[in-house]
């Protein structure tokens, strides 16, 4: 047939030269094809719509739309039949990586699904992609068969994540069963990950070498900082880690505090600072972004009454920080530097005078979430 009207040859119905524009716009199209324009002819294949005149990867494609609206992609090979599987098969059975960081495709040779990145949804590694295996007690997801995925709704993730869930959601942690038995746990939004060997009840830190979660929480600073993490270390040493991310606040009635966290998924990496007992302060790292950083959260938390480790209030050591020689001397702000002074500027109360001439009168105005 040719329709007059658009000046397309249809084939059973079909267009002959590319895919319908559902196709192309569809949330999967892009991830597999980027801008590239398939050239489709009607297909043979039962169930599916349109197949390719080329094939695409060394792989001959076909296509089809099903009922719930997934685009449904078949890639054959001499040897290989991958059928496409949607990301929503997996949603609250993986972590939120698994599921929208990869392509999902099933091996109807070998029965298993392929997890293969989107930036090389056609490559087949089978040595370094994670693979979905069927066993006798169900699906696993494995690794070169020496690592396997342990669910996010599983007892055993829930009991060994509880302690970091103040830094990630559960959906966003990795918690792979290594070869070995020991388990390990990955929060890839922050950089961080951990260990738990066989036999331990201690999870230790890969970037902190010796340090492990410690079962004491508190620091005597930072009273009312919820999104936080004390890590110790066999000399008894601790460090706090605390996401870079704005943190948000509001006014606890229940105990009379202000209350801060950060919230999940706004920090690319976390600033550590070590527990100074001696000197009765926390040490940073000497950036100027660690040190702002800090100043702001002592500001946040600080109260009428002084913190037990440093013997000042928040508002004392976040004036201290600010008037340091340390600060002082860096020449240069970058711009994540200059919106964290904003935040800190911002806490003070404004005031602005009427008539402002005159300066008799004024207007105070602060923020109720804060002490």
């Amino acid at each position: 047939h040719y329709n007059l009207l658009t000046g397309e040859l249809l084939v059973n119905g079909r267009p002959l030269s590319r895919l319908p524009t559902q196709y192309e716009q569809h949330p999967t199209y892009a991830p597999l094809f980027g801008k590239t324009t398939i050239d489709v002819m009607p297909s043979s294949m039962h169930g599916m719509t349109f197949s390719s005149k080329k094939q695409y990867h060394e792989q001959t494609l076909y296509f089809g739309m099903s009922p719930e609206r997934d685009l449904h992609v078949m890639a054959t090979t001499s040897e290989h039949v991958y059928e496409l599987i949607p990301p929503r098969v997996f949603a609250d059975l993986l972590p939120h990586s698994f599921i929208n960081d990869y392509i999902h495709w099933y091996d109807q040779q070998s029965q298993t699904i392929e997890f293969r990145r989107k930036s090389a949804p056609w490559t087949s590694i089978p040595d370094a992609n994670w693979a979905m295996v069927r066993g006798n007690s169900g699906w696993m997801l494995e690794k070169a068969s020496n690592q396997v995925l342990v669910g996010p709704s599983t007892d055993m993730a829930k009991r060994v994540c509880s302690s970091l869930m103040v830094l990630e959601d559960m959906p966003h942690m990795h918690v792979v069963q290594q070869r070995f038995g020991h388990l390990t746990v990955e929060l890839p939004r922050l950089k961080l990950e951990f260990d738990l060997p066989e036999g331990s009840t201690k999870l230790f830190s890969r970037q902190y070498r010796r340090h492990y979660i410690d079962s004491c929480q508190r620091i005597g600073t930072l009273v009312g900082l919820k999104t936080k993490l004390i890590l110790r270390d066999a000399e008894n040493c601790r460090k706090v880690l605390v996401p870079d991310g704005d943190p948000m606040w509001r006014q606890d009635n229940t105990v009379g505090h202000t209350e801060v966290f950060i919230p999940c998924g706004v920090s690319k990496r976390t600033h550590s600072y070590d527990i100074n007992t001696l000197l009765q302060r926390l040490d940073d790292d000497g950036s100027l972004d660690s040190k702002l950083a800090i100043c702001q959260l002592h500001a946040l938390t600080s109260y009428c009454l002084p913190d037990p480790l440093s013997g000042k209030t928040g508002s004392e050591q976040a004036l201290s920080i600010l008037n340091s020689a340390a600060v002082w001397s860096f020449g240069c702000l970058s711009e994540a530097n200059i919106h964290t002074l904003t935040r800190i500027a911002s806490l003070s109360p404004a005031r602005e005078y009427y008539p402002q001439s005159l300066k008799c009168m004024e207007t105070i105005s602060w923020d109720s979430g804060l002490s």
